[in-house]
């Protein structure tokens, strides 16, 4: 090696560094994780902010599938199921909103995942790679908004004084 090779590998390194450092710190803004579920040896490698969502220790990216399936609610294992079945089995991506009990304090948080299927050409290993974002302040946002709109129907209707909704042209809504 030349001081030359020396440099541009060091460079290229640091630039490697950097890369994976605003990527982890994208990834916990969003709370949006990324991983990788290795078929044959039934093992998932997940991205810290992954491991963060499910609350899994930081300490090992690979952990066992089975481990990762036990912490959906039951009432969603069917469904997950079905969406790695016909992954698998089709090659059909899947999009999926489920819940599960964290495992790091056991609260509930809502999840929306997205995967596909990849075979390496090199190592013909078949892999599924997807992301996964926490939503649990969004869905409680929609709920709280959901209510909010049904109040607001219900003492409209509920009335006993005579209400309307108008546009700023005074156009009536309701």
């Amino acid at each position: 090696f030349t001081a030359l090779d020396i440099a541009s590998r060091k460079k290229a390194e640091e630039q490697l560094v950097r890369s994976e450092l605003r990527l982890q710190k994208a990834q916990s803004l969003a709370h949006v994780g990324n991983w990788e579920l290795a078929l044959p040896r039934k093992k998932v490698w997940a991205s810290e902010e992954a491991l963060a969502i499910y609350g899994f220790e930081r300490g090992s990216q690979e952990i066992p599938l089975d481990l990762v399936q036990r912490s959906p609610l039951p009432e969603f294992r069917p469904v997950l199921d079905e969406a790695l079945d016909r992954l698998i089995r089709y090659n059909e991506p899947y999009e999926v909103e489920f819940k599960i009990h964290r495992a790091s304090d056991n609260k509930i948080r809502a999840l929306h995942a997205k995967a596909e299927l990849f075979v390496s050409k090199d190592t013909i290993e078949v892999r599924v790679i997807g992301v996964v974002q926490d939503i649990t302040e969004r869905k409680q946002a929609e709920e709280n908004l959901d209510r909010a709109k049904k109040e607001f129907q219900n003492y409209f209707e509920s009335g006993s004084v005579g209400m309307s909704v108008t546009l700023p042209d005074m156009k009536f809504v309701e």
